[in-house]
């Protein structure tokens, strides 16, 4: 038996479900598929130092210690403020951001599935989406707690909502879903400002399609209202925040000026070129499937419903494509953000490219989802036995166990290049508002502040611990590594500890201590 809905022709599994699937049962399906890829990574060693760099800041947050006053970042505080909910409920702040993840990619997962269920009609599509998901975001990039896992999360949401208001304006073109959409792309902007192609191209689009379906002037500018409305108040309720705390001149300065001389770093193109292969060969087995899908569109006479989600999926693409470049640093996990949108249309051509042969439907689906997923098992494959990837030892962990048990007053401790995890295992406070090694070395400019001064006013303290990482990940100069070299006189080797990363060469990450400490 064959039907089909628009210009699709439907597998007889299909015909049996088309009523769509409930979102609480595929978020609980997603969950347990993804705690199986994922648990395992809750005790590793940090992931990426940003992961890492929020953790701090949640801990510090929970201290009395408030963002951008006491410890500087560009990004908004969105992240921070949901790993310190996190640490409060768990304890362990690295558990809590690995949970949260957890969270945010099965409920994302979910969403994509739900997205091909109701919008497209196309169940199995949707299956295949949320797979993929899961999938690829189980690969070391996606693994720790970035900002792009959430905002993916909050991303989809948004985009379910206003899809369905593009794909039936009438059914569904009242303000509670454009207020909700909106708020959702406003707190994105919280956890990364990117996120704004994004929010600008879905409220367009949907208010595009209202205004096409019959909508008039008036009741479009008023949908457009609550959008701008919906989208600014969670940046409002941030600025309030700041400014009752004190801190609104840091937090202003870390918005406008910072991001601004941030995205003014130049990056030289080969640098450019290293980070596209490492951001685009994990997802390669994406990459092919909007040209698939663009293809069957054209062969086929697809149904205003089909044509509209296809087009959909097009304007995320694309909005994720600026979203990722908008930054112009093209560091590995921005690439994350393109994931959603490239799963949807995977999953989608995957199963309209199967039905061109029903009779081959389930061996062909089979076929293209192992291709599919080839690049991010492979990937998984090959790094296993990195240290800082699926960990083996957690270092930062360890050396925290060194300095907790040989002594320290929770203030004399200094992270100088390496990974700021050991700050909140240690439990103790960074000795400088700029606390990733890389706000001191290569964007010192867009920190504003001066390196040799700030590293040299650290190390005239004497923090009883220092640790350092070499070959340096960061790019130091030459008086500041021989004013570090001049204070180690007066420090011991207490222990070294050699990492392997799957981008950056081995380092030797080695804890000193000063002999003063200890009557040495």
């Amino acid at each position: 038996m064959r039907t089909s809905i628009g210009r699709f022709s439907l597998a007889p599994a299909e015909v049996l479900a088309r009523r769509p699937a409930s979102l609480c049962g595929t978020f609980f399906w997603a969950l347990i598929a993804a705690l199986c890829l994922r648990a395992f990574s809750f005790g590793t060693t940090g992931l990426d130092w940003d992961e890492s760099f929020y953790v701090v800041v949640a801990q510090r947050w929970l201290h009395g210690g408030i963002p951008y006053a006491d410890i500087w970042d560009i990004h908004p505080m969105g992240v921070p403020a949901l790993f310190a909910l996190g640490t409060w409920i768990f304890g362990d702040g690295l558990v809590a951001a690995r949970v949260l993840a957890l969270l945010a990619v099965a409920g994302t997962a979910a969403l994509l599935c739900a997205f091909l269920d109701r919008h497209a009609r196309q169940r199995s599509s949707g299956v295949l989406a949320g797979l993929f998901y899961l999938a690829y975001m189980a690969r070391p990039e996606g693994l720790a707690a970035n900002t792009e896992v959430f905002n993916n999360f909050v991303i989809t949401a948004a985009s379910f909502l206003l899809a369905g208001q593009a794909v039936e304006p009438r059914r569904n073109s009242g303000p509670g879903p454009m207020f909700a959409a909106s708020s959702l792309l406003g707190i994105g902007l919280q956890l990364k400002y990117v996120v704004f192609p994004e929010a600008v191209a879905f409220c367009v689009a949907a208010l595009a399609c209202q205004l096409g379906a019959g909508a008039s002037l008036r009741r479009t500018f008023a949908q457009a209202g609550i959008a701008i409305a919906g989208g600014l108040l969670p940046t409002l309720l941030a600025t309030l925040y700041f400014w009752r705390a004190g801190a609104l001149q840091p937090y202003l300065d870390a918005t406008l000026r910072a991001n601004v001389a941030y995205v003014a770093e130049p990056v030289v193109l080969g640098t450019v070129l290293m980070r596209l292969r490492y951001g685009l060969l994990p997802i390669s087995g994406l990459l092919l499937w909007p040209v698939v899908l663009a293809v069957l569109e054209r062969r086929h006479e697809f149904g205003r419903r089909q044509r509209i989600v296809c087009l959909w999926l097009a304007i995320w693409l694309v909005a994720a494509v600026v979203d990722v470049a908008m930054p112009l640093k093209f560091w590995k996990h921005y690439f994350n953000a393109l994931v959603p949108p490239l799963c949807l249309i995977s999953g989608l051509a995957l199963t309209l490219l199967a039905r061109e042969i029903p009779a081959n439907f389930a061996r062909m689906v089979a076929a293209g989802a192992v291709l599919t997923l080839t690049p991010a098992a492979a990937e998984m494959a090959m790094h296993a036995g990195d240290s800082r990837t699926f960990g083996r030892v957690n270092v930062p962990r360890e050396i925290a166990g060194r300095i907790t048990s040989g002594g320290t007053n929770g203030h004399d401790v200094y992270v100088f290049n390496y990974d700021p995890l050991v700050y909140a295992y240690a439990n103790a406070a960074p000795p400088s508002r700029f606390v990733l090694g890389v706000e001191l070395s290569d964007f010192a400019a867009s920190a504003g502040t001066s390196a040799i001064a700030e590293i040299g006013r650290i190390l005239a303290t004497q923090p009883r611990w220092i640790v350092v990482a070499r070959p340096s990940p960061y790019q130091y100069s030459e008086p500041i590594w021989r004013e570090l070299d001049t204070a180690l006189r007066d420090y011991q080797l207490d222990g070294s500890f050699r990492e392997t990363d799957y981008i950056q060469p081995p380092i030797e990450t080695s804890l000193f201590r000063r002999r003063a400490a200890h009557g040495g």
